[in-house]
């Protein structure tokens, strides 16, 4: 069966009820597979997000996932990488993005700490790519790119970090 093209993943998203689509929202801009008990502990650092009745559930699970409105990796659930920049839009849209973002920090860190030492994760240069386009962070992105001054002739290291980040993106 062929994955549903972008078109077809919108078309699923917003036939979902409005609690549906702000966990989708949520999944965006959480970025990196998490499972169900971390998303509703960010839910519920968020009050007034969504219902209090409204949870991240199995029931959820199954019903993404054959939408292809999600992807499991080792049981978590990931926004697929097609709805990532427009569900994280949206939610800066609808003035959701700050509160998310700061929830999802807070409950998974961009180098979280495990048993004395931190844990590499080869996400974390393009989930700080990530925000930094969608807080509209000019510099921050530009610094993330190795990239000093825009406007200057390129050099093949500026060149390199974005072929590196598009290299572990592939990989998904």
């Amino acid at each position: 069966m062929a994955a549903p093209t972008f078109d077809e993943l919108l078309e699923r998203y917003h036939a979902l009820d409005s609690q549906e689509q702000v966990i989708l929202r949520l999944l965006s801009v959480v970025y990196e597979a998490a499972n169900q008990t971390t998303l509703n502990t960010i839910l519920d650092a968020i009050p007034g997000l969504i219902s209090s009745d409204t949870r991240v559930d199995q029931y959820l699970k199954h019903k993404f996932e054959p939408l292809g409105l999600i992807v499991l990796q080792q049981g978590k659930m990931q926004c697929p990488p097609s709805l990532l920049s427009g569900l994280t839009h949206d939610a800066v849209l609808r003035g959701e993005f700050d509160e998310m973002l700061a929830a999802s920090l807070e409950f998974l860190p961009l180098i979280p700490e495990q048993y004395g030492y931190y844990r590499n994760n080869p996400d974390n240069d393009k989930r700080k790519l990530h925000y930094a386009l969608h807080q509209e962070n000019v510099a921050e992105f530009l610094a993330l790119l190795g990239i000093d001054d825009p406007f200057a002739t390129p050099d093949n290291r500026a060149e390199s970090n974005v072929l590196e980040v598009d290299r572990k993106s592939t990989r998904l």
